[in-house]
């Protein structure tokens, strides 16, 4: 599955306003992963073999079916159904029984949307750790940013080392962001709470707009459907 790597996205999207910009990149990708899935590449043999053996999680299974073409989906769930029906067989005893349940867990655990949308984000982590070594406007592009999603500032972290000589400045930069965003949400929540009480009632929202959907972002990312 061909997917290029865009530094122009990265910029545009670490140069808005949002919670976490890795969502944003991770959206984009995804839904041109999703689209793929339903043009031609499922006509290819490898593709068609892929799918065949590692599916479609729930989430990628609904992309593909609230897109106006159902045919690309149905003509993978043809195969991927016939080959799972093929690897079940009648348990004698509840031996056997436990074997099925192993296999139907190995079998629904895969997805082969999640295996190419990891693929492609692994790629722009370390790019996005090699801008930071290499430029100066997107070092301060991204030291204006909100933070990250826990997921992503981990990921942020397992890639780091690709920042090379800047690696220690990278670690510090993110650490900073993440604990200052970390801070308003708290205070954010602080606010909400004390809102509640009569006596606050009048006073402005401030940081407390919005801080449960910034909550729910910042600790599973930003995931609404694409």
């Amino acid at each position: 599955m061909k997917y290029e790597i865009s530094t122009g996205l990265i910029y545009e999207k670490f140069g808005e306003n949002v919670e976490c910009p890795l969502c944003e990149i991770k959206k984009t990708v995804e839904k041109g992963i999703v689209e793929q899935f339903l043009g031609d590449a499922v006509m290819e043999d490898h593709t068609r073999e892929e799918v065949n053996e590692l599916g479609f999680c729930v989430r990628h299974f609904d992309l593909l079916f609230n897109r106006p073409s159902k045919l690309g989906l149905a003509l993978q769930m043809e195969t991927r159904v016939k080959t799972l029906n093929k690897k079940l067989s009648e348990p004698k005893n509840y031996k056997q029984a436990l074997k099925e349940v192993n296999k139907i867990e190995e079998q629904t655990k895969t997805c082969i949307v999640c295996k190419y949308l990891n693929e492609h984000m692994n790629r722009y982590y370390k790019t996005i750790a090699k801008m930071y070594d290499n430029e100066k406007d997107f070092r301060e592009l991204f030291a204006k940013n909100k933070g990250f999603c826990l997921e992503h500032y981990k990921e942020l972290l397992r890639f780091s080392k690709y920042a090379g000589g800047k690696t220690k400045e990278y670690l510090e930069l993110l650490f900073s962001l993440e604990n200052q965003s970390l801070s308003k949400i708290i205070g954010g929540i602080n606010w909400f709470c004390l809102k509640h009480d009569y006596r606050n009632q009048l006073k402005p929202m401030g940081e407390a707009e919005g801080v449960l959907e910034r909550t729910r972002t910042k600790l599973f990312g930003d995931d609404k459907e694409i």
